[in-house]
């Protein structure tokens, strides 16, 4: 029988161990020898040089033990105690092929791929790549379902970290950081997520949610910031559709407050933003004198929206500025109030009239209602020169003049208002008295009677007057204003 162990002889050893060559108890084989199995002599361990073993199947080397104890796998030059080179198939496996985990180099002559943590199918959970790889330098990466990328942690100075979402086309994702402090909770106690603008668009919203109660509920929507950089800070998950859009349903808080507890009791100097503490500037950086910086309010209704606004208006370039008040009436927006730099209110819109008798009248002894035929100032149309009436567009409180002259009949003149026809202050009358009885000659001194009376919107106000005796042509005037009615809006 053919053999390629030969024995000299064989010397019983000291124990229980046969020594072949030697009573030592020891197999020594020649340098260059090797260790085979009959009909399968490219399968063999061997010494291919002092202190290293290699051990090879079909022909390959497989194993390498160096003389420092380096192991290397499919590495005839290992560079570590566990050194695997099976390009990128580098890999070891934990488990069973049912159920197992491999970790994995993916790297070739040419690629570095990066070190991988995989299921027993291959599919990744964990990629790790160094600052030279080939591929997502400098990254570690996890990976979801499916092997889709979901976390992925990067050198860049401008995105450290990235999360991806599911892909899926036929619907809208969001997806983003659970925060919990309860890890038996099903829901996180807060979470910043990304959603998708829609199934088929990449542009999206990041939102952020907190929970407000005391339980393992879902967290609520609290800060919006869309794809055009519009932010919603609400409780009701409010779509912004201004660049800041705050809202808030509580009916005893506040829904900002900007507090900034400076101790000044006055301002002094020049009070632009960098030179005073306010709690809030409004500011309008367009440097042409005459633009506003405005704060608008916006009231909604079912079928409108209900505005007015509140604007600074330079009025130079020396530092010079005029705060306006507008109001919005059948959607059209105007100036009602201004306070000019120097001080001065003005009130365009404030209702005020004057109007005059311009002809010669006739006076009974009976009331009969003036008509002051010509007016010169009607602020707001509120006057009406073809019957003598002022009709209150607003309640409010007004002031009312009327003036007149006696004519040369002699006899008493007398001139009240009447609202909507009636007496006012329960009867009192408010009259303008011009006594010419003792005297037919020339005409007496002209009057005015001045009063204040509070009025509902739609009433009117008009004079009356009367005379102790029939008074025919009384004196009205184109020349002078003598015979007048004045009123206006004063609160």
């Amino acid at each position: 029988m053919a053999s390629s162990l030969k024995v000299n002889r064989v010397v019983p050893s000291t124990g229980t161990n046969i020594g072949i060559g030697t009573a030592s108890g020891e197999i020594r084989l020649a340098s260059t020898s090797k260790l085979t199995w009959d009909g399968d002599t490219n399968t063999y361990i061997n010494h291919p040089s002092a202190d290293t073993i290699t051990a090879r199947t079909a022909g390959s080397e497989r194993l390498r033990i160096t003389s420092d104890g380096k192991v290397g796998i499919s590495e005839d030059d290992p560079q570590a105690q566990l050194h695997i080179n099976s390009g990128a198939n580098s890999a070891i496996m934990f488990g069973n092929t049912t159920n197992g985990y491999k970790i994995r180099a993916n790297v070739t002559g040419s690629n570095d791929y990066g070190l991988l943590i995989e299921d027993e199918d291959g599919v990744d959970l964990y990629r790790a790549v160094s600052s030279t790889g080939t591929s997502n330098a400098n990254t570690h990466t996890f990976f979801g379902t499916g092997g889709e990328e979901i976390v992925r942690f990067n050198s860049s100075s401008t995105e450290l970290l990235r999360i991806s979402g599911p892909v899926n086309s036929s619907s809208q994702q969001e997806f983003g950081i659970g925060i919990a402090v309860n890890d038996a909770h099903t829901h996180p106690a807060a979470k910043i997520t990304f959603k998708e603008y829609d199934a088929s668009d990449s542009r999206g919203s990041l939102l952020f949610y907190t929970r407000g109660a005391n339980s393992d509920s879902a967290p609520t929507e609290r800060l919006h910031i869309d794809e055009n950089g519009y932010i919603a800070i609400s409780h009701n998950q409010q779509t912004p559709s201004h660049r800041l859009h705050v809202t808030d349903n509580s009916a005893t808080n506040a829904t900002v407050v900007f507090d900034n507890p400076h101790t000044s009791a006055t301002l002094s100097g020049n009070t632009a933003s960098n030179g005073f503490s306010h709690a809030l500037v409004l500011e309008n950086s367009n440097v042409t004198v005459g633009n506003l910086a405005s704060l608008g309010f916006q009231c909604r209704t079912s079928t409108a929206y209900c505005n007015a606004a509140i604007t600074a208006k330079s009025t130079n370039a020396n530092g010079s500025a005029d705060l306006i008040f507008w109001t919005e009436n059948a959607n059209t927006i105007g100036e009602k109030l201004r306070i000019t730099s120097a001080g001065y209110i003005k009130t365009p819109s404030q209702p005020v009239f004057m109007a005059y008798r311009t002809s010669n009248y006739n006076i009974t002894t009976t009331a009969t209602a003036m008509v002051y035929d010509e007016e010169e100032i009607d602020v707001g149309g509120n006057y009406n020169p073809s019957n003598g009436r002022f009709t209150a567009p607003v309640d409010g409180l007004y002031e009312f003049g009327y003036a007149s002259i006696a004519s040369n009949t002699a006899t008493v003149y007398r001139y009240d208002l009447r609202i909507s026809g009636s007496i006012p202050y329960g009867g009192m009358r408010q009259e303008l008295r011009l006594d010419q009885s003792n005297n037919s000659t020339q005409y007496g001194t002209n009057g005015e009677f001045c009063l204040y009376i509070n009025m509902t919107a739609g009433q009117y106000a008009q004079v009356y007057v009367h005379a102790d005796t029939n008074v025919n042509g009384a004196y009205g005037d184109t020349q002078y204003g003598y015979t007048y009615f004045r009123g206006r809006l004063v609160g």
